[in-house]
Parts: structure tokens; C-alpha cells; sequence
């Protein structure tokens, strides 16, 4: 990226991150992640001229590096309608977790309550998704965090319907409690009230 004249002109590019990378980079609960699920900021997203020279880079950094051209990818976009998108990249500015910072590129973690969202929805729809052992283990890692800012335990039926931007059907009690078990046995403590 540091090579592109072009890109140079609008660096540092903040991108918002979730899943994998947030596990292995914040919460260090996965040593490793498949790939970089990504959104864009706002102002570049629909932006060609500054969208097309950013893949490109991202693409010859993954050959350089050995990794498949879409290791680093913004697939979570076509699921995030535009004005949810600025409402995520405003609220993932003020918590400001800095996953990775470059001279030109700057990583910020989605909001933390979103990615808590995302996989306990996808936990409770896709019941036989390949995904389902790290979702859980990322969710304990989330709110875990989330207790500790909390001073204690959660409210069971906030973190239920938690609603950024999704459209699937909340979890219901059996996944809840699920979670709640999982949560036990990793920290000895409940995570909810």
C-alpha cells in the first residue's frame, strides 16, 4: 500500500474488523484465523478509484506472503446496509480497539456488542455450521470482556437481543443457555444475572 501514490493521498485508511482477527489479535483466545473480514470506511466504500488500488495491494501482499488472494476480504459488506455501516464505523471509533496500526492502514474492532451479535445469532441459526466451536469460544471471550467493563454479570435478556444491524432471528433460551454454560465452565462465574 505504501507504494501506491494514489493510496498514499488518503492514509492512514481505517478499516473495521471482526471475527478471526478480532479473536487472534484482541482477545488472543485463537492462535490463528483463516482470514480478515473487513469493512471499508464509508467515504471509500462505493470509491473505485480508492477500493480497486486497495485490493490490489492487499492481493500482492497475500501472494507475498503465501495466502490466498482473499485472505483478507469484505465479503461482511454485502450484509451491512450504508447507514448501519457509518453507525458502526462511528461506534467502533469511540470504543477505539486498535487491532493493527500501520503507516498507512489502521484496523479498528467492530463494536464489541456487534460481534457479540453477529455470532450468537449465527450460533443459534446454524446449529451445524463448521464455525460453531470458535463462535462459542469467541462469544465466552466477548463476554468475558464484557463482564469485566460491567463490574459483573450481564443482563441475559439485553445480550438476547442485542439488534446493531442483523437480520436473523435472535438467539433464544436453549443457545442462551448454552452460552451461559460454556461461559461457567471456561471462568468459573456466571456471565449473566
Amino acid at each position: 500500500m505504501g507504494k501506491d501514490d494514489w493510496l498514499i493521498a488518503f492514509a492512514p485508511i481505517t478499516l473495521i474488523s471482526t471475527g478471526g482477527f478480532l479473536a487472534t489479535n484482541y482477545f488472543h483466545n485463537r492462535e490463528s484465523t483463516g482470514d480478515l473480514d473487513y469493512l471499508l470506511e464509508p467515504q471509500w466504500a462505493s470509491d473505485n478509484d480508492v477500493k480497486r488500488p486497495l485490493q490490489n495491494a492487499m492481493i500482492r501482499t497475500a501472494n507475498q506472503l503465501g495466502f490466498t488472494e482473499d485472505w483478507v476480504n469484505d465479503d461482511m459488506a454485502f450484509f451491512i446496509p450504508e447507514q448501519s455501516r457509518q453507525d458502526l464505523f462511528e461506534m467502533a471509533h469511540e470504543q477505539n480497539i486498535v487491532l493493527w496500526e500501520g503507516p498507512n492502514l489502521r484496523v479498528l474492532a467492530v463494536p464489541l456488542e456487534y460481534a457479540l451479535e453477529r455470532k450468537l445469532r449465527r450460533i443459534h441459526n446454524s446449529r451445524k455450521h463448521v464455525k460453531r466451536g470458535s463462535d462459542i469460544v469467541d462469544v465466552v471471550a466477548i463476554l468475558r470482556h464484557l463482564r469485566m467493563q460491567n463490574a459483573g454479570p450481564l443482563s441475559r435478556e439485553h445480550i438476547r437481543t442485542l439488534n446493531i444491524c442483523s437480520f436473523e432471528m435472535p438467539p433464544d433460551s436453549a443457545t442462551m443457555s448454552e452460552i451461559a454454560s460454556a461461559y461457567r465452565q471456561e471462568h468459573d462465574e456466571e456471565a449473566f444475572d
